[in-house]
């Protein structure tokens, strides 16, 4: 591993002082000493208080004003960083433009006291001349690195042990939910959670708030004992509510129909799906919707997902993409419509019609079909597809680990009908590669990701070894993926060079659990192809 330290620039920026965008061409380090700056890279713009530094990337756009009354002292360190690997026959290749540390975008981070000194000496040793001043340089520059390097692993430990603490909670809710007496206050201090600061904390690591994930925990537990013989107020006390009249409240609030109204839906009975994506989860749950809005994709076919379509040939289509048709809603006479947040519709209109449930897709479709499992007393199904799917994602690794490189990256790429995007492990099909299958994905992208929008050029400072190619449904014509093919900056690209490209339908980027199982086998069947090439 190697660092040279190309110029070091000091500053006090007066305001309304401002850095032109520019194409960032080598890693830089930013740091406010003083006041405060405005930083954007790529688009998105950032605020640097006093005590904060960013790292910048080759490849970014950036710029930087000050827009606050009172000046700003920046110290900007521009430098080259790469690493010395031998090849297979013992050469030793230099791979400039390497990305430091495992997470490269650091925006907005607190240094220590430590940096400042080094930050000076690094100025004292600037001024002295020849090879050992410049030595002397180097050492202290990469004892800067290393220091900031020792901070952000701390940084890391800390919230682990603090993602650790969340979990075990959120384990405890899952267990002890029926207690009426539960305060989540205690429970917070009891796991070494300041009160005032759980709700943030929790909702970082969770996705929700506290409060709402034990109310919707209750819930969930409140549906499957509905569908059975339980009288109301047992249902209450059984979910955690002393007052029934509470509890049929909070049901209606949180499901859209009270408790009563949800005991008489039948499952089997006429069901409606205003998502054409839930049809994936039903499906899974063995149930057939009655009818359901058409696909909007341009992969569709007869207005149906695609993968599923010979699945729900009995199926009706009612209207067109997200708008339903009200009058063959009302001749349909559903027993119950699944509705969704991205619906233009207001639930107001479709309870009218039939009791609806709002459905809220989630980055975790294994809780979202077990919500509905629970809704519909399809446990054992929900268990079986699980059991299922599970085993063939254990089989696909093995079968990887037998005929495919780990040390390979692999890149999901999708192309919409204005901007590019590269998929991390959060959901979609870079669950299923990172999560799933266990791959590895390249440098600068995680598991937390969902998207980041990247230019051609950008996509060089990846360099994955594969790359998953596909449109957005909002892609009609591809124009995107033809200009991105015929781009300079794309056939630089190893993965292109090595015909190491899948280019994949547009449904394969969905989130859903039938969905998921199909892509283990398209991914893995690329894979092992593209390995055995």
């Amino acid at each position: 591993m190697w660092f040279t330290l190309d110029y070091l620039f000091s500053k006090q920026c007066r305001p309304g002082w401002s850095f032109q965008r520019r194409l960032m061409k080598r890693h830089a380090l930013l740091f406010v000493t003083g006041g405060q700056l405005e930083l954007c890279v790529d688009g998105e713009w950032h605020r640097l208080e006093s005590g904060q530094y960013a790292l910048l990337a080759p490849g970014e756009l950036a710029e930087a004003r000050v827009s606050s009354s009172e000046p700003s002292d920046i110290v900007l360190l521009s430098f080259s960083y790469g690493e010395a690997r031998p090849d297979k026959k013992g050469n030793v290749l230099e791979e400039p433009n390497a990305l430091l540390f495992d997470n490269h975008l650091l925006r907005g981070l607190p240094f220590g006291q430590a940096v400042l000194p080094l930050i000076e000496q690094l100025e004292i040793t600037g001024l002295e001349r020849g090879a050992m001043g410049h030595w002397k340089q180097t050492i202290v520059f990469q004892q800067l690195l290393f220091t900031l390097a020792t901070e952000a692993q701390k940084r890391k430990q800390a919230q682990g042990g603090m993602r650790e603490a969340i979990q075990q909670l959120v384990s405890y809710l899952d267990e002890y939910y029926m207690n009426a007496d539960l305060s989540l206050q205690s429970l917070a201090e009891s796991y070494g959670i300041s009160w005032s600061n759980f709700s943030g904390i929790f909702k970082k690591y969770v996705g929700v708030k506290p409060i709402d994930y034990l109310t919707q925990l209750r819930m969930n537990h409140a549906k499957s004992r509905l569908l059975q013989s339980v009288r109301m107020e047992e249902v209450a006390q059984q979910v955690g509510y002393r007052d029934p009249l509470y509890f049929s409240r909070t049901f209606k609030k949180n499901v859209g129909i009270t408790p009563s109204e949800y005991r008489k839906i039948s499952a089997k009975e006429n069901i409606i799906t205003l998502s054409p994506h839930v049809n994936d989860y039903l499906l899974a749950l063995d149930m057939q919707p009655f009818a359901t809005l058409p696909y909007a994709g341009n992969d569709h076919t007869e207005g149906l997902l695609p993968y599923i379509a010979d699945k729900l040939r009995g199926t009706r289509l009612i209207g067109e993409e997200f708008q339903h048709d009200p009058d063959t809603l009302v001749s349909a006479n559903p027993r119950m419509i699944l509705s969704f947040d991205g619906l233009w519709t207001s639930l107001a209109s479709l309870q009218n019609i039939a009791p609806t449930v709002n459905i809220k897709l989630k980055d975790d479709w294994r809780s979202l079909l077990f919500e509905l499992s629970a809704m519909f007393g399809r446990k054992a199904q929900y268990v079986q597809w699980i059991r299922h799917f599970e085993q063939k994602a254990s089989l696909a690794r093995r079968r990887l680990a037998q005929g495919w490189k780990r040390n390979e990256t692999v890149m999901v790429l999708i192309a919409s009908s204005n901007e590019l995007r590269v998929y991390g492990g959060r959901r979609q099909l870079g669950e299923v590669l990172y999560r799933e299958l266990r791959l590895l994905p390249p440098q600068g992208i995680t598991l937390q990701d969902h998207y980041t929008c990247v230019t051609p050029e950008q996509l060089r400072r990846f360099e994955p070894d594969h790359i998953f190619l596909a449109t957005t449904n909002s892609n009609l014509t591809g124009a995107q993926v033809k200009e991105l093919r015929e781009s300079d900056a794309w056939n630089r690209l190893s993965a292109v060079r090595r015909g190491n490209v899948y280019e994949v339908s547009s449904w394969l980027n969905g989130h859903a659990p039938i969905q998921h199982s199909l892509s283990i086998d398209i991914a893995v069947s690329h894979l092992l192809k593209g390995a055995s090439q």
